[in-house]
This record gives C-alpha cells, sequence and structure tokens, in this order.
C-alpha cells in the first residue's frame, strides 16, 4: 500500500501489525521468548517508522521505532533484580515505568 501511494492507509495497517505483535510478544513467559519474538518482526516497526516519517509525521515515528526497543531493554531488566545500591533498584523501577508506557503508546 505504501508503494501504490496508499500512506494512511499503509500506516493504519502498519499500526494494526505493531499492536497485535505487542499482544503476541506480551503472553509470552520467558525474557528471552519476548526478546527472540520481537527480533524477527522488527520488520513490522521499521516500516511503520519509515511510513510515518514519509507521511511527515516524525515524532510518531521516533515514538514506534524506540518504543519496541525500550521494551527489548525492560524485558531483559524486568525479572533481575539488582543487588546492589538502592539507586540502581530506583533506575530498574524508573526503566520497568519506560516499559509500561512504551506498552500503552504502541497500541495506538
Amino acid at each position: 500500500m505504501h508503494g501504490l501511494g496508499r500512506l494512511d492507509e499503509a500506516i493504519a495497517a502498519l499500526q494494526a501489525s505493531a499492536a497485535i505483535v505487542s499482544d503476541l510478544r506480551a503472553n509470552l513467559s520467558s525474557d528471552e521468548s519476548k526478546i527472540a519474538f520481537l527480533d524477527t518482526r522488527q520488520e513490522v516497526f521499521h516500516s511503520l517508522a519509515s511510513a510515518l516519517v514519509d507521511a511527515g509525521r516524525v515524532d510518531e515515528a521516533l515514538e514506534a521505532a524506540e518504543a519496541v526497543r525500550a521494551r527489548a531493554l525492560a524485558d531483559l531488566m524486568s525479572d533481575r533484580s539488582l543487588r546492589s545500591r538502592p539507586k540502581d533498584r530506583h533506575a530498574l523501577d524508573t526503566l520497568r515505568c519506560v516499559k509500561s508506557l512504551g506498552d500503552a503508546a504502541i497500541t495506538v
């Protein structure tokens, strides 16, 4: 659709695809599975970001591109407890907060 000049339709389809990928990822149990699942579906998010840039929606494009990376990082850290300083635990809590905001943003 994107190559056929139907940019708005392409963006809507890619947003729906990204939401499906995110929903399916949420049902996986292990962090490793979640990361591997997203790794094999990066093209959806890259295509969405590209289409948004083409539509002049640069802020949304950046959000789409970075949300998936932030989610992967948060997944890596979510089940690991930090045994060091309290400020490190605070950083983990902040990443978890960012992850929850990213989960909400990607399901547009």
